[in-house]
């Protein structure tokens, strides 16, 4: 019965279901076609992404062997360089404790904050950053007083040195008068 309605339909209409059915088919080739390339391309980024963890993983155990051997340093910094600190007894300690009865010096303000906030819970921190300040001005102060001072000396030595010359050269000349 299906060949009876297939017969009877009009020529024009079989060209055209024939058309699309090919139409059908190349469309349906081709994706398989783009199916198969987007397989290999994901197997293929696969394999990569399996070689990278297996490097990643022989890295990791080598910075970890050559951290345990070299005193344990986190694989992160192996390759920074170490950062020279200054020996204590280098360090400039211009800030001191703003506290009663404690005798502490430090090198930084944050160094001196921090030992305030560890040391002394009790202080008040606005309160003792405002003293560091005062202590910071007043020291800026005589800073600049005493290289002053240091600056009048030396040019009073020199003032001394050319009268010496002077007075030098005047004996000089005085005796070949003579």
């Amino acid at each position: 019965m299906a060949n009876r309605q297939y017969q009877q339909m009009n020529p024009e209409e079989n060209a055209n279901y024939y058309q699309e059915s090919c139409k059908l088919y190349l469309a349906n080739v081709l994706l398989t076609c783009q199916l198969k390339e987007l397989l290999n391309e994901k197997n293929e980024l696969l394999d990569k992404i399996e070689r990278l963890e297996k490097s990643q993983k022989r890295r990791t155990a080598e910075e970890s062997n050559n951290g345990v051997q070299g005193g344990g340093s986190n694989s992160n910094f192996a390759n920074d360089k170490k950062r020279i600190r200054r020996a204590a007894s280098q360090i400039e300690r211009n800030y001191r404790c703003p506290v009663a009865n404690c005798e502490k010096s430090y090198g930084s303000e944050n160094s001196l904050i921090q030992h305030v906030k560890i040391k002394h819970p009790e202080a008040d921190i606005k309160q003792v950053i405002s003293q560091i300040n005062i202590q910071q001005n007043t020291n800026i102060q005589n800073d600049d007083q005493s290289q002053d001072y240091e600056s009048s000396q030396q040019q009073k030595k020199q003032k001394n040195n050319e009268r010496e010359e002077d007075d030098d050269e005047e004996e000089d000349e005085d005796e070949d008068d003579e």
